[in-house]
């Protein structure tokens, strides 16, 4: 697959989604360490999020969490979102001997660490959510026709994907039938009748 290939699975909202929380997530911890302890302007500090940021998006980019085709299980989501956050913030940690002393607040940053990760693993899980529910109108309706065997592992991947696809009927051009019996269609012969009937996207 080439370069352009790739960058059709590749999945802005996600991305900018993640910039958004990441900046906010800076933000609620610059508000609330200002509760305990005096802070140096916001400005001051804002040489963490240069480094942090594109560090963990990349990290995140090279395990495949752009890209709608990546199974996206939850534990594989809260795996890449903490080692991307440990490793930016290590790196942030190392680097922090090298800046002046007023440009770093040892609470802030682990403020921010804790509540970046926190911030990031609900944006993700919420937006898994999105993607997965059934009423979502975004979704297209896709006719599957085939091999009812290849339709359960087609269907068992595209639910493990960011793919925004319900099936919605189901055409068995062979002799074993559908395990879900909702979808069912008895012969190819109803293929028109169901095409009048409902609204499909795809085939």
């Amino acid at each position: 697959m080439n370069t352009s290939n790739k960058l059709v699975f590749f999945n802005v909202y996600h991305l900018l989604a993640d910039l958004f929380n990441l900046m906010l997530a800076y933000y609620i911890s610059y508000i609330l360490t200002a509760q305990f302890i005096p802070v140096n302007s916001m400005q001051e500090y804002l040489w963490v999020l240069i480094i942090y940021i594109p560090i963990w998006i990349f990290i995140m980019s090279v395990n495949g969490m752009y890209d709608t085709t990546t199974f996206t299980y939850y534990d594989r989501i809260f795996r890449n979102i903490l080692f991307s956050t440990i490793f930016s913030s290590l790196l942030v940690a190392v680097l922090k001997n090298s800046i002046k002393e007023s440009m770093y607040n040892g609470l802030l940053f682990f403020i921010f660490f804790l509540i970046s990760l926190i911030v990031m693993l609900i944006e993700r899980y919420s937006l898994l959510y999105v993607i997965k529910n059934p009423n979502n109108k975004n979704i297209k309706q896709v006719m599957f026709v085939g091999d009812p065997k290849i339709y359960e592992k087609f269907n068992g991947f595209i639910e493990k994907t960011d793919i925004k696809i319900n099936i919605s009927s189901c055409f068995s051009i062979g002799e074993d039938e559908f395990a879900n019996s909702e979808k069912l269609k008895d012969d190819v012969r109803n293929f028109q009748e169901s095409l009048m009937q409902h609204v499909i996207d795809e085939i």
